[in-house]
């Protein structure tokens, strides 16, 4: 199941999903599973005001945890946002998801050749 998961999105998405460099190769993957279908291009197709690029969640990993596990809108109240337990998403490929995301979407940790 996670196998179709993640080549159904590369085959839906393809393209939508940032290069990277080889070290952020397992946190790509999680993205395209798990995450590329909302947030193609740090995007967010269902709230378009919120994108991931940037996102404050980005900022600490402790934060990025807590927020994946329970996601919630700014005001507290939950969103859309499926959570993301560790029965889906481990504590060890969380954190290359997060390195991954802060690599691909927060502009301050790229190199100018890859913004």
């Amino acid at each position: 199941m996670a196998g179709l998961g993640f080549f159904g999105g590369q085959l839906v998405y393809h393209g939508f999903t940032p290069e990277a460099p080889v070290q952020f190769k397992i946190g790509r993957q999680v993205f395209d599973s798990h995450c590329s279908g909302c947030h193609r291009r740090g995007e967010n197709i269902i709230e378009p005001n919120m994108p991931l690029r940037n996102a404050p969640q980005l900022h600490d990993f402790a934060e990025f945890l807590a927020f994946i596990r329970n996601p919630r809108m700014p005001d507290g109240s939950p969103g859309v946002m499926p959570q993301f337990g560790s029965d889906r998403i481990s504590d060890l490929h969380a954190r290359e998801l997060f390195d991954y995301l802060n690599f691909a979407f927060v502009a301050s940790n790229r190199p100018a050749s890859a913004q």
